[in-house]
């Protein structure tokens, strides 16, 4: 399955959005939005492509999100069902939690004090003296102070472009409803310079689009939850009836 979507920038541009990885070059991945996510030109011949299927870069990402929040409601239902479930592979809605965010924030330098350490897969903390030699854990740095750079590299984020901006901006919104500080906006964090002066553009982009996935979301947990009282309803019918 996939989707060929028209760029609002420029009309002999498609976004091609795809089940399976459109690019076999591992090397480039950390400069392209995702292995999912592919464009090529049409040279004004209709929907023909006329080049290979390339990666997309950062530099496309504002008409990317803008072109696909465009489509979103052109599409049947069912379309619309499936698209929001090839993007939420890379807009990573739900797959940071408070919890986490939370543990993070307590991986807190100290000046004075003994050691401590934090355990690699929960950031639980400790200042037992033993842990400096337990291969789960890591000592507490300075550059871990509690701050937003901190708690992101401490939460973590991987994969291309795309979902590391969707990670960060996550992180974010988690972080400034737990401390009530401002969190850096993604484009400031992950360094993408060339938007510096349309960072707001990109995050209101990116946001149409996370709600769409989110949407979509919602829909399939109710019709989850809509079965299971099918299921309840014709239960409690037949145990009445004997």
């Amino acid at each position: 399955m996939k989707f060929t979507i028209q760029s609002l920038q420029d009309s002999n541009r498609r976004y091609v959005v795809s089940e399976s990885s459109l690019h076999d070059d591992w090397r480039n991945r950390d400069r392209s939005l995702s292995e999912y996510i592919g464009h090529y030109d049409t040279m004004g011949d209709g929907e023909t492509a006329h080049t290979p299927t390339g990666q997309v870069g950062a530099d496309l990402l504002l008409d990317f999100l803008r072109s696909v929040a465009v489509e979103f409601p052109r599409l049947c239902s069912d379309a619309r069902q499936d698209l929001a479930r090839l993007m939420a592979r890379d807009v990573r809605y739900g797959c940071v939690t408070y919890n986490r965010v939370r543990a993070a924030l307590k991986v807190k330098h100290r000046e004075k004090g003994k050691r401590r350490y934090y355990n690699l897969n929960d950031l639980s903390v400790s200042g037992a003296a033993s842990k400096e030699f337990d291969k789960r854990y890591s000592e507490i740095t300075k550059w871990q102070d509690g701050g937003f750079a901190s708690v992101v590299g401490l939460v973590g984020i991987s994969g291309g472009l795309l979902a590391k901006y969707s990670s960060v901006a996550l992180i974010g919104d988690m972080y400034e409803n737990i401390t009530g500080e401002y969190a850096t906006d993604p484009a400031e964090f992950l360094e993408w310079l060339g938007y510096s002066s349309r960072k707001w553009d990109l995050r209101d982009a990116y946001r149409v689009v996370e709600r769409f996935v989110q949407a979509a979301e919602y829909a399939r947990d109710a019709e989850r939850s809509a079965e299971c009282l099918r299921g309840n309803l014709k239960r409690s019918a037949e145990l009445a009836a004997m």
